[in-house]
């Protein structure tokens, strides 16, 4: 690949690898913590109407609540816009349903701010301690650490089996990036289960904030960091058989 290519930005890819992609926000609340759901379902239900419980809502609430290992733990999901929301005492998760291909990051992020006016208009959330962006990607009956530039070597040779994971925190821009890459995945969809490998970026900010000013552009900049760090770590001819479109003007 030439110099001039390289310097481009990646605007998407196809087939796009991505199999779950999530926003995430921890916060803490001044209300009882088993009514934050249903101020959060009543501010949310006309786009998000089909709701249900979450696996841990069968352990008793007093254990729910008590067990630190619980606390982000989601209570229930509601759905709808090809969306997913889960939400806990603590916690709102926006999930992009990707059975049907991932929907792009700018309908996706469009419908995210409208959750973020909804939530903040509900007066549930007194202060934000986290801010998360997770972005899966999963590469069918491939060994991905084939086509990355990052390698694992023992004695200065080739060290990677054929069930290798690696896992790494990075420090960018004041976002911590978990990095996560496996090549023996398995992936459960609808017509069955599929073997491949997975990257796996969650990018988080622990900062805490009092108001929700500064959290749409702290989304968009993990949102930068996560896809930057990603296509960094493609092999150039890897890149290129992934049909990439770039941005203008880069």
């Amino acid at each position: 690949m030439s110099a001039a290519i390289d310097m481009k930005h990646v605007k998407s890819i196809s087939p796009d690898p991505v199999v779950n992609a999530v926003v995430e926000l921890r916060f803490d609340s001044a209300l009882p913590k088993p009514a934050i759901y249903g101020i959060l379902y009543s501010a949310l239900r006309e786009d998000y109407g089909k709701q249900e419980s979450m696996p841990i809502t069968q352990l008793p609430e007093e254990l729910r609540l008590k067990d630190p290992n619980f606390r982000f733990k989601p209570w229930y999901q509601l759905s709808g816009n090809g969306l997913m929301v889960q939400i806990g005492p603590d916690v709102i998760a926006v999930n992009c349903d990707c059975s049907g291909g991932y929907m792009g990051w700018t309908s996706f992020w469009e419908l995210i701010q409208k959750i973020l006016v909804c939530v903040k208009d509900t007066g549930v959330v007194a202060k934000i301690t986290r801010v998360g962006i997770r972005y899966i990607s999963f590469f069918e009956g491939m060994n991905i650490f084939d086509n990355l530039k990052l390698a694992i070597q023992r004695d200065g040779k080739p060290f990677v089996s054929h069930a290798t994971t690696f896992m790494t925190l990075i420090e960018d821009a004041g976002f911590t990036q978990r990095l996560a890459v496996k090549n023996d995945a398995q992936l459960k969809t609808a017509s069955g289960s599929k073997t491949g490998s997975t990257i796996d970026i969650d990018t988080f900010q622990m900062e805490e904030r009092a108001t929700f000013d500064g959290i749409e552009e702290a989304i968009q900049d993990g949102h930068r960091l996560e896809k930057q760090l990603f296509f960094s770590l493609l092999r150039d001819e890897f890149l290129e058989k992934l049909n990439p479109v770039y941005e203008e003007g880069n």
